[in-house]
């Protein structure tokens, strides 16, 4: 059982740190060097109412070191490696490295216990080297590296691989000769061999220093920077006198300057370049001044990909210019063009563009989108012949494509939308039966037949209805998160629109049991209380006795200090007996150091161990995952945690959450960044399980998210939503909105407006949350009367809809884990 794998893990957990970020060695003194990639009831009341990077940071540090030292240190005695780390999150690097000093200062006194003085002396040692750094004191960074990296903790390996990066350009021999021993296989391999190469270089040692950088390159891929080992190779190819040294290093510039083109050491780069350029002979010199297609190309991608979509519209543009005598790539360049205008919302733009290019283009892939992407941007716009005509092109022109049926089915939506004459209504159908009847294993052959079942509900053809739901039983579904139950959940209301009570009873009921906790169990429960049921009572029913967080994924392994209970923290939680971490794992050096480098707050270090264990690597068995999210949730890395079992272990939602599967679905739904949310949620009279299911299902929790649509952080507000509901005195920039306390702030007051503006029917807020408040009022205004679960099964916007379902699950789950109740969609 997964049980026995779980185990006594004493840990200092307060929250998630990224890696390193710092990148361009030699152009910024002092910079070390990493590669550069970047429900029920009626809305008639609604209507009434809507008419009324790294914890430990990345900027400068104000006060000196000296006045750290002398600042008074206020030690406690509960969880040192925890109190270190609180400064450490607020930017208060010189605080954090102070305090870290006199813990260990205490500890070598000999007032704790000899293996807990190991064990915590060896995180606040790393601790301090990390707050040593930010705060530019690199000589007490570099002796508690040492210091660290001479011990039997393990951590010493990583503390070594700091040493080494820390005098790689005073001390180089010597952090060529610790790099080199750390070069056998293990998560810092690559890292070793990085910081030995360089050194060699550092030390003049170039003949060595050169394969060795050479290697590095040529085995990170080409759409990587390989910045790290790329500039030191440049720099010592660009003062050689052979011209085919200097043009290798010339390349090596344009490749860093492509690669992370919005980066400050691109714009170096490419001045390295133009130097490099400049004094070749002047034949080489005009055969090179052109910057390579491929590498232009690279450029173009990664505008794109970092959504500087005007920066990328402008590069392919110029790309496809160039690329006339090259009809294929010069397609591909004229799609991604259009794409990037579409992306800034240009739709009247590039939709013509497109649709020039797919008349233009023979190439299938190039065709295919380009038609579909202008079908996309002309039904937005409203152009609903241009639209069909788009979806038809491509069926006729590229029937065999992936996105035929796609376009047969958003034909049919845009007529659907239209002014319904009976014989629109037929064409709608006629274009629907044909998608599964021509792609019968596509992905499209169940939405179409649902959608088939939904114009018959529409019509009031409810016998109609009934068959295609049936029918939809025996139809492969696409596993969506949002989608679970659907049919099934429609088919139980048209049983009971047909007063079929009885059978649309136990439709519900089989359904809350089959699909637990979803957007449409929910429902379900929703309705069996309109027949009767209590809610509570049939919520018990489907998903068991409601639980305790005494079972969930954090009772499963000791709290660390900072979370036991005291006078003044008491916890009703049962006690827990210990388990023993599996023996496999207990033994492995690599395991130590995860939950070492996870106590400490390194998060993607600790992922790279936990890989080379096996435990997120595709192919790793339940149990294994199950164990490596349980220790990264432990850890308070709750996204992540999160995450593997989403996207790893889906099937966990077909077991309610009681017994060992609470643990699972806790882990899924993380109380995580608490109290913040609470407090925040709470000034605004707002539930925290709601704000939680928002930032959950915008962000994934990740408090430096940014969407393609530059909405920021934890519950990704855009610019002028943020500027609207700021506080008082509040700086909003991009930057200022990657700060959870702060997006918070913003966010809960955006969502008490909406709150307060649907006062009667609350599952209209994440829809307005999602598309604004103006469209759910318009979509309101069409149908003011229509039952809850029908108005957000025909929102317009795909992506709306489906966040909404999203978020009524997760708000409702959150209810159920914590309070054992489901909120009402009545």
């Amino acid at each position: 059982m997964v049980a026995r794998f779980l185990g006594l893990l004493v840990v200092s957990a307060v929250g998630l740190l990224t890696c390193d970020t710092s990148l361009f060695d030699g152009f910024n003194s002092g910079k070390r060097p990493e590669d550069g990639a970047v429900a029920g009831g009626s809305l008639a009341r609604s209507k009434a109412s809507a008419q009324g990077d790294s914890a430990l940071g990345n900027s400068a540090l104000g006060n000196s070191a000296q006045t750290s030292r002398s600042r008074r240190v206020s030690l406690r005695n509960d969880d040192p490696v925890a109190h270190v780390r609180e400064f450490a999150s607020e930017d208060e690097a010189e605080r954090a490295l102070a305090h870290a000093e006199a813990y260990l200062a205490r500890l070598s006194k000999g007032k704790q216990s000899q293996s807990l003085d190991k064990n915590i002396a060896g995180r606040l040692q790393w601790l301090a080297v990390q707050a040593a750094i930010r705060a530019d004191e690199t000589a007490r960074a570099t002796r508690h590296a040492e210091r660290l990296g001479r011990s039997d903790h393990p951590l010493a390996p990583w503390a070594r691989l700091e040493h080494a990066k820390l005098i790689e350009r005073t001390e180089s021999q010597k952090a060529a000769r610790i790099a080199g021993a750390l070069t056998h296989p293990w998560p810092g391999k690559i890292r070793a061999r990085r910081i030995e190469a360089r050194s060699l270089a550092a030390a003049g040692k170039y003949d060595q220093a050169v394969p060795k950088l050479r290697a590095l390159v040529a085995e990170t891929p080409d759409h990587v920077a390989s910045a790290s080992a790329g500039l030191p190779l440049a720099r010592i190819l660009a003062k050689r006198k052979d011209r085919t040294s200097r043009e290798e290093a010339l390349g090596l510039y344009r490749r860093v300057m492509t690669r992370v083109p919005l980066l400050p050491m691109a714009e170096r780069a490419e001045e390295r370049a133009k130097e490099i350029l400049s004094g070749l002979p002047p034949s080489r010199r005009r055969a090179l001044r052109k910057l390579p297609i491929d590498d232009r190309w690279m450029r173009a991608e990664k505008y794109y990909q970092s959504m500087a979509h005007e920066k990328a519209e402008d590069a392919f543009k110029e790309l496809a210019k160039a690329l006339r005598r090259s009809p294929k790539r010069r397609c591909e360049a004229l799609l991604m063009q259009g794409k990037a205008m579409l992306r800034q919302k240009k739709r009247k733009e590039g939709a013509p563009l497109l649709s020039r290019v797919a008349r233009a283009c023979r190439e299938p892939e190039v065709r295919a989108w380009a038609h579909y992407k202008a079908g996309r941007a002309y039904a937005a716009l409203g152009k609903r012949p241009q639209a069909l005509r788009e979806y038809a092109a491509l069926v006729r022109r590229v029937p065999g494509h992936s996105l035929a049926d796609d376009a047969l089915l958003r034909a049919a939506l845009v007529e659907d939308d239209a002014e319904q004459s009976a014989r629109t209504r037929r064409r709608v159908r006629q274009r629907l039966r044909k998608i599964p009847k021509a792609y019968p294993n596509g992905d499209m052959a169940h939405e179409a037949l649902f959608r088939l079942a939904w114009l018959a509900r529409k019509e009031r053809r409810f016998s109609e209805a009934l068959k295609h739901y049936e029918k939809l039983e025996t139809v492969t579904v696409p596993r969506q998160e949002d989608t679970s139950g659907r049919s099934a959940y429609w088919r139980a209301r048209t049983l009971a629109d047909l007063k079929k009570t009885a059978p649309a009873k136990n439709a519900y009921a089989e359904l809350a049991k089959n699909y637990p906790l979803s957007y449409y169990a929910q429902q379900a429960l929703a309705r069996l209380a309109e027949l009767g049921i209590p809610i509570k009572t049939s919520s018990v029913e489907a998903f068991g006795t409601p639980e305790t967080d005494s079972d969930d994924a954090a009772s499963t392994l000791d709290p660390p200090p900072s979370e036991r209970p005291t006078a003044k923290r008491p916890t009703t939680k049962r006690p827990t007996a210990k388990r023993p971490i599996p023996e496999r794992w207990a033994k492995q050096p690599a395991f130590a150091r995860a939950t070492e480098l996870l106590a400490v707050g390194e998060l993607e270090l600790a992922k790279l161990e936990l890989d080379q264990l096996g435990l997120l690597r595709r192919g790793a068995s339940r149990d294994d995952l199950v164990f490596a999210a349980t220790l990264l949730h432990r850890f308070s890395a709750f996204g992540d945690a999160s995450r593997l079992i989403r996207r790893r272990m889906s099937s966990f939602r077909e077991q309610p959450p009681v017994g060992e599967h609470r643990r699972i679905w806790r882990i899924a739904y993380p109380n995580a960044f608490s109290p913040l949310i609470e407090t925040h949620a709470n000034a605004q009279s707002i539930p925290p399980s709601f704000v939680r299911a928002i930032a959950r299902e915008e962000s994934a929790f990740s408090p430096r998210a940014v969407s393609h649509s530059r909405a920021y952080g934890l519950v990704q507000v855009i610019l002028p939503t943020a500027k609207r509901f700021a506080p008082d005195g509040a700086t909003i920039t991009p930057s200022t909105l990657r700060d959870a306390d702060l997006n918070l702030a913003v966010g809960t007051r955006f969502m008490s407006f909406l709150w307060q503006r649907y006062p009667t029917n609350r599952a209209l807020v994440p829809a307005a949350y999602n598309a604004g408040q103006h469209a759910v009022d318009r979509w309101l205004k069409r149908n003011p009367n229509r039952p809850l679960d029908e108005f957000i099964e025909d929102i317009p916007y795909d992506e709306t809809r489906r966040y909404t379902r999203r978020v009524l699950q997760t708000y409702g789950t959150y209810s159920w884990l914590e309070t054992g109740e489901l909120h009402s969609l009545l």
